[in-house]
């Protein structure tokens, strides 16, 4: 008999998933019709659980073995929670700030993380196509995916901060906003999104040192 070893990375990410899906559920049945604050929180929560899952079952050893033997499309699906965060983040802010969410022209902006994730999947398809259905873990294992990782690191970063720049905006223009006048600061807000930003920032950090070292190095040993 097998015994499942968890260390204890995988009980964190464990613990953070079920904290979100638990708090995304919490918010979504205390939620009032007449406010989507709570909905769009819900769904930005449920994002980061699909987050922790996806890292879960790509490095979790266990879990990983059992996703490409009985369930290789998940890693092709949970990706698209890295691109759906970031306009999630968008709405969440304006629905906290705003009693009614208005779309612009300009806001066809937030369907661009699901744009590249489409040409993605089409383009990995393409690419690697298998008959196992793990041609996205096959791309995930290419020797230059980390200038994928680049451009999701960058786009969800810009959307943090279209965040704060909303945020900005509402308290210099809180006199003539559609708002609730008891809350005009939303510290705690810009501390989430600020937490973001760095969060995503030191991520993207992390990964240029490694590509940097990894073309120094390379050029060296060619």
């Amino acid at each position: 008999m097998k015994t499942l070893l968890f260390n204890s990375h995988d009980i964190v990410l464990l613990v953070v998933c079920y904290i979100c899906v638990l708090f995304a559920a919490m918010t979504l049945l205390k939620r009032r019709k007449s406010d989507s604050t709570h909905q769009w929180l819900a769904f930005f929560l449920l994002s980061q659980a699909g987050i922790s899952a996806y890292v879960l079952t790509l490095y979790g050893e266990s879990f990983h073995t059992w996703s490409v033997t009985h369930v290789p499309w998940v890693f092709a699906t949970l990706e698209l929670t890295f691109w759906l965060e970031g306009p999630l983040l968008v709405l969440y802010t304006r629905s906290a700030l705003y009693q009614q969410l208005q779309f612009k022209k300009n806001d066809l902006l937030l369907l661009l993380p699901i744009l590249i994730y489409v040409v993605t999947l089409v383009i990995v398809k393409v690419e690697f196509e298998t008959d196992q259905e793990v041609d996205f873990l096959l791309f995930l294992r290419s020797e230059n995916i980390q200038y994928y990782e680049h451009l999701r690191n960058i786009i969800r970063i810009g959307f943090g901060f279209w965040a704060f720049i909303t945020i900005q905006h509402y308290q210099n223009k809180i006199s003539t906003a559609y708002s609730n006048p008891e809350s005009v600061y939303y510290t705690w807000l810009k501390r989430l999104v600020v937490g973001f930003i760095l969060l995503r920032a030191w991520a993207e950090f992390y990964l240029l040192l490694f590509t940097v070292t990894s073309v120094i190095f390379g050029h060296f040993t060619t």
